[in-house]
């Protein structure tokens, strides 16, 4: 005897369906779905349900000769013929109904057997079925979260649970899996690379399909081709069934030109003239070279040119420049791009007192200033500030602090247009050399190398001596290329070795 508890389609993943099941071999036809998977039910109510459906029969009627256990199937199905003949719901045969149920709404797990997978072994599916053989299964509490954790995995596209006896049967349709992807027609994209992103994001050989995927890949597809400015390009996508519950899967893509910009230009721009910030900007109009591709469009390029707008007004003081729109305006051929972008220089800033913070680590206020190149009443510049900083940690690293941090806090005076720079310094530890270790050399000896090293193993760290030691190993004859990182040591935080 099967009796179907549960039934869940990938249409809708959180709708449970509850279903009719019968006395006899096979499973009835649920009221919702209409759907059937044998004609051999001997029960009545299977010619009911398909000939003259629910409204024809009360619930005491259909779900005595069906044994339907659940009580919210009983009430729907209630609520259903209350619908159609305009009649109040009969609340003495909901009950009697529920009686009959109660006996079935629970069982204890004797086995449970898993059909219809093909690719997904059974063993992936008994574990992610949350309940065991010997434990108490309960419709209302089991039923729903094993199908969704089934769902869940993502493998398949229906899951029903029956019963037959003891047994729990775990009745699963496997979602295809794919056979090949074949991409055509990228030629601006390699194609190692392209295969590479779409087995990262689950479209390759042997995995499952999904549609959403397929139509996400699509999607970004279409999103690098546009920030290449090649706006006119098509992508079309293939899904081939084969044998085997597999699919073949082919992407045709037919690329656009690239739109060329047409016209740019700068809004807001009062001290500085339009043609000289446009000379900053690698993108633009069409140059007299004849081999420039300045007037191709890219969103990458462009995103870069208001970088170097905002670094090139910083570094003369604006430090209140802002970027406030940056307009891009297509043709209706998608062949010619138009540029626009807003800006609002605010005020020139000048430098204003200039102090130094943290700890200073007997490094006196005068050799810190003297690594500092701005001065009061200087014009502020973004990049001699970060210079400034480099030189100071560069000095503490001469003492063995490899790791110093030195952050700027910038103090602003709006009204007199002025911004001091207070210099926080924080050392951190004393950091120690050790292991140095030689790769790269055939021939030479190890000793060789070392004894041009005037870093030594167990030392403090010195930028000064890796330099010159750097240097030193540069200059031997047979040495064509040195290079050297300082990685810290994992666990250790005052610790470093260094690999020439």
């Amino acid at each position: 005897m099967f009796r179907r508890v549960y039934r869940f389609r990938s249409g809708n993943p959180f709708r449970l369906r509850q279903l009719l099941f019968c006395r006899e071999f096979s499973v009835c036809k649920s009221p919702m779905s209409g759907t059937s998977r044998s004609k051999r039910c001997r029960l009545p109510v299977l010619a009911m349900l398909s000939t003259a459906g629910l409204s024809a029969f009360t619930p005491a009627q259909l779900f005595a000769q069906s044994n339907l256990f659940t009580p919210s199937a009983v009430q729907t199905a209630e609520q259903t013929t209350a619908r159609n003949s305009g009649q109040a719901p009969d609340q003495s045969s909901l009950q009697r109904a529920e009686q009959n149920a109660g006996s079935s709404s629970e069982f204890v797990i004797g086995n449970i057997v898993v059909r219809g997978n093909q690719q997904v072994e059974t063993g992936t599916v008994l574990n992610n079925v949350p309940v065991r053989a010997g434990e108490r299964f309960r419709i209302g509490r089991d039923s729903g979260r094993i199908i969704k954790r089934l769902y869940g995995t993502e493998f398949f596209d229906d899951v029903s649970l029956l019963r037959d006896g003891t047994t729990l049967i775990v009745d699963v349709d496997e979602r295809p899996t794919i056979a090949e992807v074949e991409v055509v027609g990228n030629e601006d994209l390699q194609s190692d690379q392209l295969n590479e992103s779409l087995s990262d994001i689950g479209l390759a050989t042997g995995r499952i399909y999904r549609r959403s995927v397929l139509d996400n890949i699509e999607t970004e597809l279409r999103q690098v081709y546009f920030s290449q400015g090649q706006y006119g390009t098509n992508i079309k996508s293939t899904v081939e069934e084969l044998d085997r519950n597999r699919v073949g899967i082919r992407i045709d893509i037919e690329e656009g030109e690239v739109a060329t910009i047409s016209h740019m230009n700068i809004v807001g721009n009062k001290d500085f003239s339009e043609e000289t910030l446009l000379k900053l900007l690698a993108s633009g109009t069409k140059s007299i070279n004849p081999l420039s591709k300045r007037d191709k469009y890219s969103r990458a390029k462009l995103a870069a040119d208001t970088e170097v707008l905002r670094a090139w007004y910083f570094d003369r003081g604006y430090l209140r420049f802002d970027i406030k729109s940056t307009q891009v305006t297509i043709s209706p051929d998608k062949q010619d791009i138009n540029v626009t972008i807003n800006i609002d220089e605010g005020k020139r800033y000048t430098v204003g007192d200039i102090s130094f913070s943290g700890e200073k680590l007997g490094v006196s206020e005068a050799v810190l200033s003297s690594l500092v190149s701005l001065e009061k009443g200087q014009i502020y510049s973004r990049r001699s500030m970060t210079e400034s900083s480099s030189a100071i940690s560069d000095r503490l690293g001469e003492d063995g602090y490899a790791f110093a941090d030195v952050n700027v806090v910038p103090d602003f005076d709006d009204e007199n247009s002025t911004v001091g720079l207070d210099y926080s310094i924080d050392p951190g530890k004393r950091v120690y050399v050790r292991r140095i270790i030689f790769s790269g050399q055939e021939r030479t000896q190890d000793e060789v190398l070392r004894r041009e090293m005037r870093q030594l193993e167990g030392s403090a760290f010195s930028p000064a001596a890796l330099s010159r030691s750097q240097t030193r190993l540069q200059r031997l004859p047979y040495i064509d290329r040195v290079s050297i990182n300082t990685p810290r040591v994992p666990g250790a935080d005052d610790l470093v070795d260094i690999d020439v």
